[in-house]
């Protein structure tokens, strides 16, 4: 393969990753990715790709196209170099699909597929094991209006936020474990980006008709905070007051540390 094809393989590459970062962060998706907080980080990789994909593209300019002796040559000696652009072609193809694809769809938040069939029950939140909640549980000093405060709150006071209102939204995830009607509210946290996402899953109990939601909908849950007991486990649960289905948020996962 010729120097002027080689610059431009890896021109086209520098250029698309560095489009594909741009993209990402003009329609508001990095937050599906990566944390917020490596924002600026990303924004100068972003940037460093470019300039080096610039600097290519001006080689390939600058390069003329030269004839070697083994592109003239016959038998075993040709077939090394054909073999070689075939390998590197090859290559490239490889690496320019998924930006390729990060360019022309959407990313989506990851949904109950990316539990690999781990049960439920196993994922539930609970209660540490002691003594019962205090009958007039402290105040939060914010309104719980988001999973993430509910979840800081749970952290500092434990079962003290029993009867606390709340609205948190989350994906349903349902199964055959929980009770009649019930269902988990599943949230990914993540610490740096969507490789070491971990789930969340609150029990929650729908009001009375139950609640017409499907496994991966998104909804919005306004209930209270209580506890129910399961096979010797304190769940924390939302016993909810209304449950509405809602959009994907443009901020799917939980990123403070809880």
């Amino acid at each position: 393969m010729s120097e002027r094809t080689t610059a431009l393989g890896r021109a086209v590459l520098l250029l698309a990753s560095a489009a594909l970062i741009a993209k990402l962060f003009a329609a508001g998706e990095m937050v599906k990715y990566i944390t917020p907080a490596l924002d600026p980080l990303t924004a100068l990789t972003g940037l460093v790709l470019g300039v080096m994909g610039v600097m290519e593209a001006w080689r390939v300019r600058r390069c003329h196209p030269r004839r070697h002796a083994a592109e003239h040559s016959h038998g075993h000696g040709a077939e090394r170099p054909l073999d070689a652009a075939l390998e590197a072609g090859l290559t490239y193809a490889v690496v320019l699909l998924p930006l390729v694809l990060g360019l022309a769809v959407a990313p989506r938040a990851l949904g109950t597929s990316a539990l690999g069939g781990e049960r439920v029950t196993r994922l539930l939140l609970t209660f540490a094991p002691g003594a019962p909640a205090a009958p007039r549980p402290p105040k939060p000093d914010e309104p719980l209006t988001d999973t993430g405060a509910l979840l800081a709150y749970l952290r500092r006071v434990a079962d003290g936020s029993i009867g606390q209102p709340v609205r948190v939204t989350g994906m349903v995830m349902r199964s055959d474990a929980l009770g009649a009607g019930e269902f988990a509210l599943l949230r990914y946290a993540i610490a740096h980006c969507v490789a070491d996402a971990r789930p969340v899953a609150l029990l929650v109990v729908p009001p009375t008709p139950a609640a017409d939601v499907q496994t991966d909908q998104w909804v919005e849950i306004e209930g209270e905070v209580a506890s129910r007991e399961r096979e010797g486990d304190r769940l924390v649960t939302i016993v909810a007051h209304r449950i509405t289905p809602v959009e994907e948020p443009r901020n799917p996962y939980l990123f403070a540390a809880y």
